[in-house]
This record gives C-alpha cells, sequence and structure tokens, in this order.
C-alpha cells in the first residue's frame, strides 16, 4: 500500500513539473512569485552593424504589480562580466524601452567590432516589493563582429638557459592577438625530456597552461591582462639531467594556432 501511495506521489508530481514548462527552458526561478517570466531577448544570433552598435536586452514578465526593480548581467563565454544594466518599463528610447507600463523591461549595451565573436549569456534578477531578490531568466547568443580573424602571435619568450633540480624557475611569454586579447583562449607549453619523451601529467595531459590573471603567489604572474602570461615549473630532483626542450604557443577561441617558441634548458 504504502508503495502505491508513493508511486501517486511521484506521479502527481510529474503533472505538476510537466504543467509548468514555459514556451522557452531558460526560466531560473519562478516558485511562490506572482510574476512569471514571458519572454526574454536576445537570444539567437546577433551581427555588428556599424550604423547601431546597441544590443537591446528584453525580459517580459505577465505582470509587474510585485516587481520593485529588474536587473541582468552579461557574461562572455569564458565567465567574464562585460556589463552589469538596471532594465526598466519607462518607456524611453534611450533604455530601449517601447511602451511604458507594458511589463517589458528593457535596456540597451554596446557590442563593437572590438569585441570578441563568440557565446554570451544574460542573467536576469528581480527584486519584489519584499525586498527578495531572484534569479529568474538566462538566455544566450552568438554574437559576429564583422571582423576577419586572426591567430594570435607569441613573442619575447623570458626562460632561462639552465635550473638546478628542485629550484623554481618562472618564465612568460608576450601574446599578441589582432581580434584583442579576449579571444586568446589557451596559452600553453608542452615539455620533452632529454630522449625526446614528451611529459604528461597524470591525468593525460600535455599542455600546460601559462596565466595572465596577476596571481603572483600562484604562477608568478605580476599584471593580469597585460598580455604577458606567465607560470612557474620546478624540476623534482629524480628526472634526468640534460637539455629539455619547451615549446610555447597560443590558440583563439576559432582554434587558429600561433606560431611556436621553442627552447631547450640545461636541468643540471
Amino acid at each position: 500500500m504504502k508503495t502505491k501511495i508513493f508511486r501517486l506521489l511521484i506521479f502527481g508530481l510529474i503533472i505538476i513539473v510537466t504543467g509548468c514548462e514555459q514556451k522557452f527552458d531558460n526560466v531560473i526561478d519562478n516558485s511562490f512569485s506572482e510574476y512569471q517570466v514571458v519572454n526574454v531577448s536576445p537570444s539567437d544570433s546577433i551581427f555588428y552593424n556599424p550604423t547601431d552598435s546597441l544590443v537591446t536586452v528584453n525580459v517580459q514578465f505577465n505582470t509587474s504589480a510585485t516587481i520593485q526593480s529588474v536587473f541582468c548581467y552579461v557574461y562572455f563565454e569564458n565567465g567574464e562580466e562585460i556589463y552589469s544594466l538596471s532594465l526598466f518599463d519607462d518607456g524611453l528610447k534611450t533604455n530601449g524601452d517601447l511602451q511604458k507600463d507594458d511589463k517589458i523591461f528593457s535596456n540597451k549595451f554596446p557590442l563593437s567590432k572590438n569585441d570578441p565573436n563568440g557565446k554570451y549569456e544574460i542573467k536576469y534578477f528581480v527584486t519584489d516589493q519584499a525586498n527578495s531578490t531572484k534569479f529568474v531568466a538566462l538566455s544566450s547568443f552568438e554574437y559576429n563582429n564583422g571582423q576577419y580573424n586572426s591567430a594570435p602571435i607569441i613573442s619575447n619568450l623570458v626562460l632561462v638557459d639552465s635550473t638546478q633540480r628542485n629550484v623554481p624557475i618562472t618564465f612568460s611569454v608576450d601574446v599578441l592577438d589582432s581580434n584583442g586579447l579576449v579571444d586568446v583562449k589557451e596559452v600553453y607549453y608542452e615539455l620533452y625530456k632529454p630522449d625526446g619523451y614528451k611529459i604528461y601529467n597524470s591525468q593525460g595531459i600535455s599542455m600546460f597552461p601559462l596565466f595572465d590573471d596577476g596571481n603572483t603567489s600562484y604562477n608568478g604572474d605580476i599584471t593580469a591582462k597585460d598580455g604577458q602570461f606567465t607560470t612557474q615549473l620546478t624540476f623534482p630532483t629524480d628526472i634526468s639531467t640534460g637539455l629539455w626542450r619547451f615549446e610555447f604557443r597560443a590558440k583563439d577561441r576559432n582554434g587558429e594556432l600561433s606560431n611556436k617558441i621553442t627552447k631547450s634548458v640545461k636541468v643540471l
């Protein structure tokens, strides 16, 4: 009997959940709220427009009676926040809002030809009259800046000629990308033993990252986002001495590879 009741409860829950589906699948939290998200935009593709580089953000509700404020955050695909916006239902064209009190909250933000191609996400939030804030919707779109994509270029490798075992070394390489540093997906090096064998870590990874995050204590990088990518390495005491070969490259978000810089370091 208990098993039968449990099955009926589960079946009832399934009906409730499926019965609350929206026309889109990016609603985050509408539970116990008088307002419901009806629509969000943009949610498809955007191409750079040289005569109007502003992108209009909209979120529509079934009611706005209990809404105190609406805002959103815009993120690039790497998780970097690029804009935070308050959204308005005031009918002002400067905010991209077409009609006052129509339950559509809007604002604009710019995307230029210098902003990278790729996926962008928008997270929408509502603060109600009781000062409770909820994450209510998520939308995403692909951006095309209309510019030719070029591969990154690496240069100015700073790396010692020789080192002792069990002594940390810090090394760096400069990276340029005509599409902007945000277009650089990764900068890495591969390492080869004196016998030519490529080094892999315990996860089977052979491409070891360099960083441009300003985290001096962790990886030795001094200034974030200056185009100089840095990391640190210590050769353990049980490794082979001799010439270890480093190979450096960068890759952009379209998969284009940079030139390669190779240097051998003598481990004593």
